[in-house]
């Protein structure tokens, strides 16, 4: 993302959260708000704007939000079809569970091992160490 930024573009990130009901903190005046049947709630402290939208949106939903943007980088979200993706994986079978064919390059713990980079290479996608060649995949998600 970060070399993305770079090159000037302007860049959002979302990422589901599936083991967790909600960021919102119990309690709080923003979760009476929740609780009082408000269906949207804005927080706004010094550094930065929360919004709460009191239900879950599909990617399809969420995407308008984010208009005039460059790149959205989803985080999960394994089963939004026809997005490009960039598969994170620890094994072979775990990157061939994500790949619906939109898959564009394979990362993840998976570089780690050279018997399962190796294996993966049957899925003929380009195979990156996201933390020394992060600049390899930003240019190939530029070329999109």
């Amino acid at each position: 993302m970060l070399n993305l930024k770079v090159a000037g573009y302007r860049v959002a990130a979302a990422k589901e959260m599936v083991r967790i009901q909600t960021l919102d903190t119990p309690a709080t005046e923003t979760d009476r708000y929740g609780k009082a049947g408000a269906e949207v709630i804005v927080a706004v402290p010094r550094d930065e704007t929360v919004v709460f939208i009191k239900r879950r949106l599909s990617i399809a939903e969420v995407l308008p939000y984010l208009e005039g943007l460059d790149y959205v980088i989803l985080e999960g979200f394994e089963h939004e079809a026809a997005v490009p993706k960039i598969i994170a994986a620890k094994t072979l079978q775990e990157a061939e569970s994500y790949n619906d064919g939109s898959a564009i390059a394979l990362s993840g713990l998976i570089v780690e091992s050279e018997v399962e980079t190796a294996k993966a290479t049957q899925l003929k996608l380009p195979i990156f160490k996201s933390l020394t060649e992060a600049g390899k995949l930003a240019d190939l998600v530029e070329k999109l």
